[in-house]
């Protein structure tokens, strides 16, 4: 009882002595030098679209090394490389949308180019399924001469032997692969719980203790 009496001993006091809270503004508002600059990643929005067009028609060879990735290290290592490529423009692609539609959650085409990310990610995950069980399948010992006899591996050894660590969690091709075609379904709670909290919540209006009234929302609830 004594240390809750004493929170809200401290609670009022910061309610009385509060000079500063968060306050909604537009981005128009606020000083260039505080804001990220996304033509570091893409410089335009157009730009971003031919990136994205340009890798979701380079998937489908993904599978190009399906049933021969082990065949040598230098086949492992054409595949990896290929496959870490292309997940690099990924996340490019995906920090560019993401960030985009960020920078004003009622835009409903900015939240469009982030669904279309989740698309493209679960065409990424299902056509690359079979990396891991395939490698895992070839086992501990081959792997690690794998990595001994290529150089292009020695980049890749850290994530081969945490892939190794994990294969008891990891699924057969198939299983992961079902899993990475689900994964829009399984986010979509998460994005509209995330649209309708930072964009079309109507959050309440409160008048504090010293007087001054303030909307509590997630800018301010910590403040307050």
């Amino acid at each position: 009882m004594k240390k809750l009496l004493c929170f809200a001993s401290a609670s009022a006091v910061l309610a009385l002595t509060l000079t500063v809270v968060a306050e909604e503004r537009e981005r128009s508002a606020i000083p260039d030098k505080y804001k990220w600059n996304l033509a570091d990643i893409y410089p335009s929005d157009a730009a971003w679209r031919a990136a994205k067009e340009a890798l979701s028609a380079e998937i489908p060879s993904l599978g190009k090394f399906k049933g021969r990735l082990m065949a040598s290290p230098a086949t492992l290592a054409d595949g990896l490389d290929t496959l870490y490529a292309k997940a690099k423009e990924l996340s490019r692609l995906q920090s560019y949308a993401s960030l985009l539609a960020d920078q004003d959650t009622r835009d409903s085409a900015y939240q469009g180019m982030r669904q279309e990310m989740t698309q493209v990610g679960a065409a990424f995950g299902a056509e690359a399924a079979y990396v891991n069980p395939e490698i895992l399948k070839a086992g501990k010992a081959t792997i690690e001469r794998f990595v001994a006899s290529e150089p292009r591996l020695k980049v890749y050894k850290h994530d081969l032997d945490d892939l190794v660590r994990r294969s008891a969690h990891t699924l057969s091709d198939v299983e992961e692969k079902i899993l990475a075609d689900l994964r829009p379904v399984a986010g979509g709670a998460s994005n509209t719980f995330g649209i309708l909290s930072n964009a079309d919540f109507p959050y309440p209006t409160v008048t504090l203790s010293n007087g001054k009234t303030v909307k509590i929302d997630q800018a301010a609830y910590t403040d307050l």
